[in-house]
């Protein structure tokens, strides 16, 4: 399927819409974290250490660890 397609399904795409979640007493910072944790993709940061910092719910997916032993990982345990 296609990733737009599935995307679309889950968070709101048109301004009518978000601007619907925001009148429901959602923040832009709640858009923000529903984008990223509804992506289809692996989003993350790093700390100055290597280590993730923020992971997504798609992550846990991709990696088979939860969010919360991704958080305690350094970015090349995953990729090396």
């Amino acid at each position: 399927m296609n990733n737009a397609l599935q995307l679309a399904n889950v968070i709101p795409l048109h301004a009518s819409e978000a601007s619907s979640f925001l009148f429901e007493g959602n923040t832009f910072f709640d858009l923000y974290e529903r984008l990223l944790q509804s992506a289809p993709d692996f989003i993350y940061t790093v700390n100055s250490n290597g280590f993730f910092s923020f992971v997504n719910s798609r992550s846990a997916e991709l990696t088979g660890y939860n969010r919360n032993e991704l958080v305690e990982m350094r970015y090349l345990d995953i990729v090396a």
